[in-house]
C-alpha cells in the first residue's frame, strides 16, 4: 500500500494544487497534454551551497532572496484571480472506499493580492507507517505569482523549495534549500505560473466544450506547458445533496516535484462562474484514487 500511496495519492493531491488536489491535488483519458522540458534549452545560471547540517543553518548558507517589485501588467484574464477573497476548500481522499488521507486548499486575497495554502495530510492509520505531511503557498500580485515555497514530507523523503518569479523582467529564481543550490533562468513568453496559481488560473477561464486551455508552468526547477482538454458536461450525486452540474477535464503534468505522470487523471468542477473542483480521479497500478470535495467556506 506504500507504492499505491507514493505513486497515486501525492501525485493526486497536490495536482489540484494545478500540490494543493489532485494535487494534490493535486498533478489522463483522451485528453492531449504535452510538457517541454525547456531547461536544457535556456542559459543558467547555477549555484550550489556549502554549509552546515540543519535547516536554519542551510536556509543561512543561501544567499539572501532577491527583491522583486510587484509586476506591472497581467495577462488578459489573469486579474480575475482577485474573485479569491476568501474561499477554503477541504477534501477527502479514498483508495479503494478506505479513507487513506485529507487535503485543504485556502485563498485569500485583498486590493488584488491573493495567497494561495496547500496542507496534504495522511490519514493517522496511514502515517503509521507512511507519513505525508506537505505543505504549499503561492502568492499572486496583480494578478502574477511571485513567489511558490512548498515543503514536503513523505515517508524519509524530504524537500523544502521555492521559486521566485519577476514578470516584468521575464527571469525566474528556482531555490533547493535541502540540497543548498540556486538556479537562474530567463523566462521565454507570457505568463507563467506555479501549479497552485496555475489551477487557480484555469478556474477563471472559459470553459468550452472540446476546447483545450494551455498554461504554462515552472515547478521544481523545469518548465512546461500543459494542456487542460474540456471533455464534457455531467451530472454528479453526492450523498445527501442535491444533483451537480460539472464540467469534466482532463490535464497532465509531468512534474518531478508536484505531479508525476502515473495515471490518468480527472477533475469534474462545478459548471458555474466558481468552477469548484468537487472530485478528483486517478488511476494507480492497483485500482484508483477518488478526492471528494467534503465542505467549502466562502465569504468575505
Amino acid at each position: 500500500m506504500k507504492r499505491i500511496f507514493i505513486l497515486g495519492i501525492v501525485p493526486l493531491v497536490l495536482f489540484i494544487i494545478l500540490h494543493c488536489i489532485f494535487i494534490a491535488g493535486a498533478y489522463a483519458l483522451g485528453v492531449s497534454v504535452f510538457a517541454h522540458d525547456l531547461s536544457d534549452k535556456q542559459p543558467t545560471a547555477h549555484t550550489a551551497l556549502s554549509g552546515t547540517k540543519g535547516a536554519t543553518e542551510i536556509a543561512a548558507a543561501m544567499p539572501a532572496l532577491p527583491q522583486i517589485a510587484p509586476p506591472a501588467g497581467n495577462p488578459a484574464g489573469s486579474t480575475a484571480l482577485s474573485k479569491f477573497t476568501r474561499e477554503k476548500l477541504s477534501y477527502s481522499i479514498y483508495w479503494f472506499g478506505i479513507h487513506v488521507g485529507d487535503a485543504e486548499f485556502e485563498a485569500a486575497g485583498s486590493s488584488g493580492n491573493v495567497i494561495i495554502k496547500c496542507q496534504v495530510h495522511s490519514t493517522p492509520a496511514v502515517s503509521a507507517f507512511y507519513k505525508v505531511d506537505d505543505h504549499s503557498e503561492s502568492k499572486v500580485i496583480n494578478g502574477l505569482p511571485v513567489n511558490f515555497r512548498i515543503k514536503q514530507r513523505e515517508g524519509k523523503y524530504r524537500s523544502d523549495k521555492e521559486t521566485l518569479f519577476d514578470p516584468d523582467k521575464k527571469h525566474v529564481t528556482f531555490f533547493n534549500y535541502i540540497k543548498k543550490t540556486k538556479n537562474d533562468y530567463p523566462v521565454q513568453g507570457g505568463a507563467l505560473w506555479d501549479l497552485i496559481s496555475g489551477f487557480y488560473y484555469l478556474r477563471t477561464q472559459p470553459f468550452t466544450v472540446g476546447k483545450t486551455i494551455y498554461i504554462d508552468i515552472f515547478d521544481s526547477n523545469k518548465f512546461f506547458q500543459a494542456e487542460v482538454n474540456i471533455l464534457g458536461r455531467e451530472q454528479l450525486m453526492f450523498p445527501g445533496t442535491k444533483i451537480l452540474n460539472t464540467v469534466k477535464v482532463k490535464p497532465i503534468l509531468k512534474s518531478e516535484g508536484l505531479f508525476q505522470n502515473k495515471g490518468d487523471i480527472l477533475i469534474w468542477l462545478t459548471d458555474d462562474v466558481n468552477k469548484t473542483p468537487v472530485k478528483v480521479e486517478t488511476k494507480v497500478p492497483i485500482g484508483k484514487v477518488v478526492a471528494i470535495l467534503k465542505s467549502l467556506e466562502t465569504g468575505k
